[in-house]
C-alpha cells in the first residue's frame, strides 16, 4: 500500500483521484471554445491566468454518463506536454490515500486507471494525469487523421 496526497473528485457516478503535485489549482469552468473536427471528450479551449488551456471532458473520456446538472468544474492539470484542463463534477477532498496498484496493460481508459482506494465509503479510482493526456491526444490524432482521408477522398465537383 502507498498513502500518497491526492485530489479525490468525481464525474457522473465515478469517484476519482489524481497525485495532488499534478494539480496546479481547480476553478469553476470559465467560458469554452469549441474547436471543430475533435473528438467528444474535447471541451473546448478557455484562457485562464493569461494562458489557454485545453478542457477535457473526464465523464466522456470515460465513457460514462454525467448525472449532474451543475456546471463543471476544472482542475488544471500541470503535464508533461504544459498545462491542460480536466472537467469534473465536484471536487471533494485533498488527503492522503491509502492506494493498491492496477493492472496497467489495459487499452483505452482503462490504461489510465493505475489504482484504486476508498475514500468516505466510496471507490476511487487513480488516474494517471499522463495517460490521460496521452489517450486524449490519442483520439484527436485518429479524429483528425480520419478527416484528412476523408478530404483526400473527395472528388471535385
Amino acid at each position: 500500500m502507498n498513502a500518497e496526497k491526492h485530489c479525490v473528485f468525481d464525474s457522473g457516478t465515478q469517484w476519482y483521484a489524481v497525485p495532488a503535485l499534478s494539480v496546479r489549482y481547480v476553478t469553476t469552468t470559465p467560458q469554452l471554445f469549441h474547436v471543430p473536427e475533435t473528438d467528444s471528450s474535447v471541451a473546448g479551449l478557455c484562457h485562464l491566468r493569461s494562458e489557454f488551456l485545453a478542457a477535457v471532458h473526464l465523464d466522456r473520456l470515460a465513457g460514462v454518463e454525467s448525472t449532474d446538472d451543475a456546471p463543471p468544474q476544472l482542475i488544471s492539470i500541470a503535464g508533461v506536454h504544459g498545462a491542460w484542463g480536466l472537467l469534473v463534477s465536484d471536487v471533494r477532498d485533498l488527503c492522503s490515500l491509502d492506494s493498491t496498484t492496477a493492472d496497467t496493460e489495459r487499452r483505452g481508459f482503462g490504461s489510465c486507471v493505475v489504482g484504486a482506494a476508498t475514500h468516505e465509503g466510496r471507490f476511487v479510482r487513480l488516474l494517471d494525469p499522463n495517460r490521460l493526456y496521452k489517450l486524449v491526444e490519442e483520439r484527436l490524432r485518429s479524429a483528425w487523421s480520419s478527416l484528412a482521408s476523408a478530404k483526400n477522398t473527395l472528388s471535385p465537383c
